[in-house]
């Protein structure tokens, strides 16, 4: 994909995405396989961004992240919006058992976006990568 932002934009929306969803971003404290996962979430957003697949938005009830579905083909989803989730979020994993990690992280990412979980179920892998970077982002800080 060419380039549609700037490098230098792109990390800036990342910043302001982290600091209104107060994202735990202080690298520098991280133990190494926490610095590297961080980045490497980082880096997947930072490319969406850069894309234009992925939009930081300021909304009246807080910063939301928009995702075209670039290649997921869905009748009457072409994007979805990232909201902070609520508490009800980390309830909807208790309808799954402790191995169940996927299940558990689509139902908090259905929560996120007000969607049925199994939308991620259906989802191309290559779109599902940037809702999880999101989803794990947040739960990680």
């Amino acid at each position: 994909m060419s380039e549609k932002i700037a490098v230098e934009v792109a990390e800036s929306e990342f910043q302001r995405f982290a600091d209104e969803w107060c994202l735990d971003d202080d690298t520098a404290s991280m133990e190494e396989e926490d610095r590297q996962s961080f980045d490497g979430l980082r880096r997947r957003l930072v490319r969406s961004i850069v894309d234009g697949s992925l939009v930081v938005n300021g909304a009246e009830d807080g910063t939301t992240l928009t995702y075209q579905l670039e290649r997921s083909e869905f009748e009457s989803l072409a994007e979805i919006t990232f909201k902070v989730p609520k508490g009800d979020a980390v309830l909807s994993w208790d309808k799954f058992k402790d191995r169940q990690s996927i299940h558990k992280l689509n139902a908090f990412m259905g929560a996120m976006v007000n969607q049925n979980p199994m939308i991620f179920s259906r989802m191309d892998a290559r779109d599902l990568k940037v809702c999880q970077a999101v989803a794990q982002l947040f739960l990680g800080s």
